[in-house]
């Protein structure tokens, strides 16, 4: 019998920060197996304030910047993007090219129609980017564009059924093109609650309760800044431990301070597990969210999520058994919140059915092998 080929991988995203699409990268280039899949992953540099997500990539020889690609349009340097990758590909003649993200996915399957490449094309919408993020004409526009880019797209993937159902509603690609594979997340054990407490400096005494996130306009840490202040104002003895860095984290750190908040800001951390661990509950507060990976992280270590129902959150937050869901107004946040302030016995259980939840849809090696499996369909 014929010893199998190795499958060439080309992997495109517009840059690797910190987020959801890059850990998941990180975990492909990690988890599929060198003697198998030949991997590549081209990206760009991020933005002012954004920390960079690559130290985990296990061997480096696997990537490639590309010059002068940035995540904001100047209509010049995407054209020196576009012909660098065509020559790229010309000369890697991949099996499968890949693409993350908006703009990644634009330039990089224009690339791989222009080099003449074979390879198959595969795209994946890590979120819900047609909601929230531009103004209404923009992303009328981008539909449109989508739409056209999904006729040369083999397979397109989601993170989550609600994903699918978006691109689905707005005529984004043939039903038969799409596939959801849920994100697999691998974190490491949980720390003492004590240990993790002195390392933060958290409040022992307190309820503490983490958020993990970009500092930005979709994750309304403004409404988080309200939660607080009604906490404060009706004597909920708890505190507000936040972890991770964008262009507004420094305004709400201020705002904090001057309101005597009980928030204490990290800035961006890569020991998730420690922040987890010092924690009773995970809240996300966003206008819109793909699959977030903090929710996970959270539920692995047996931590609930308090989130508003927006996005994927269903997908992954089962509200009353898992975790909560609610609207998108302050007061009932806090409403829940409370609930399970005066009730630690459903924290508690809400935190080991999501364990257990997670660890049976969110799977690393799940993951990993539901790839495998598109990849050599793909290949063959």
């Amino acid at each position: 019998m014929a010893e199998e080929r190795t499958i060439k991988i080309l992997r495109i995203i517009t840059r690797m920060n910190v987020g959801g699409p890059a850990v998941q990268i990180t975990n492909m280039l990690n988890g599929l197996p060198s003697e198998e899949f030949q991997q590549r992953l081209y990206f760009g540099t991020c933005e002012a304030g954004e920390a960079e997500f690559i130290s985990e990539i296990e061997n480096k020889s696997v990537l490639h910047r590309i010059p002068g690609f940035r995540r904001s349009v100047t209509g010049f340097s995407e054209i020196g993007v576009l012909w660098y990758l065509i020559k790229e590909i010309r000369e890697f003649k991949p099996d499968v090219i890949h693409t993350h993200t908006a703009k990644a996915g634009f330039i990089g399957r224009i690339a791989a129609i222009l080099s003449r490449s074979r390879a198959k094309r595969v795209h994946t919408f890590h979120g819900h980017i047609l909601y929230g993020y531009f103004n209404p004409i923009i992303s009328s526009l981008y539909a449109t564009l989508e739409r056209i880019l999904a006729i040369i797209t083999d397979v397109i993937i989601s993170v989550g059924p609600q994903v699918k159902a978006d691109l689905l509603k707005f005529r984004i690609g043939k039903p038969r093109k799409h596939q959801v594979i849920f994100p697999g997340i691998t974190i490491g054990p949980r720390i003492p609650k004590l240990q993790a407490w002195q390392s933060l400096k958290a409040a022992p005494k307190k309820m503490n309760i983490a958020f993990i996130g970009r500092f930005t306009t979709i994750k309304r840490v403004d409404r988080l800044v309200e939660l607080a202040r009604l906490c404060k104002q009706q004597g909920l003895d708890v505190q507000f431990v936040l972890a991770g860095d964008g262009p507004q984290l420094e305004k709400f750190h201020n705002i904090a301070m001057v309101e005597n908040l009980s928030m204490v800001f990290l800035g961006w951390r890569s020991d998730v597990e420690l922040i987890l661990s010092a924690s009773d509950l995970l809240i996300l507060v966003s206008d819109n969210e793909g699959t977030p990976i903090a929710s996970i992280q959270a539920s692995l270590l047996g931590v609930p999520t308090l989130a508003t129902k927006v996005g994927s959150l269903p997908d992954i937050v089962i509200s009353g058994k898992t975790g909560l869901l609610t609207g998108l107004n302050p007061d009932e946040l806090y409403k829940s919140l409370r609930e399970l302030y005066l009730n630690k016995d459903l924290l508690i259980e809400l935190g080991e059915a999501a364990k257990d939840f997670a660890q049976k849809r969110f799977s690393l090696n799940r993951y990993l092998q539901d790839y495998r499996d598109l990849y050599r369909k793909l290949a063959n």
